[in-house]
């Protein structure tokens, strides 16, 4: 019942929320944060060795240019067609297509 108290009326205090009632906002929010703090871990750990791979690989390749660039000056690099033409045909229902060579 509400009391009356210098002309105002004052009512019981509300009941906690029972756990079942209660906000899991705060819970959600506080697991998404942790699985992205997770994800930016994981990521940097994934990628503090990229550069040194890129290094490597960009080393590697422009040594094969180079050799390449090398065969050409020398006059030791030979272009030969395998095949000079291909011939496709298929059908109209299920578009099965054969590749000859020749």
């Amino acid at each position: 019942m509400a009391d009356c108290y210098n002309g105002f009326v004052v009512s019981p205090p509300l009941p906690d929320p029972s756990p079942e009632r209660r906000s899991r906002w705060p819970q959600t929010v506080a697991l998404l944060g942790l699985a992205l703090c997770g994800l930016a871990v994981f990521v940097f750990y994934q990628t503090k060795s990229l550069p040194g791979e890129l290094l490597e690989h960009t080393r590697s390749v422009l040594s094969d240019a180079r050799s390449v660039a090398a065969a050409f000056r020398a006059g030791t690099v030979t272009t030969r067609f395998i095949s000079y033409a291909a011939e496709m045909s298929g059908t109209s229902y299920l578009q099965f297509a054969t590749l000859e060579e020749t």
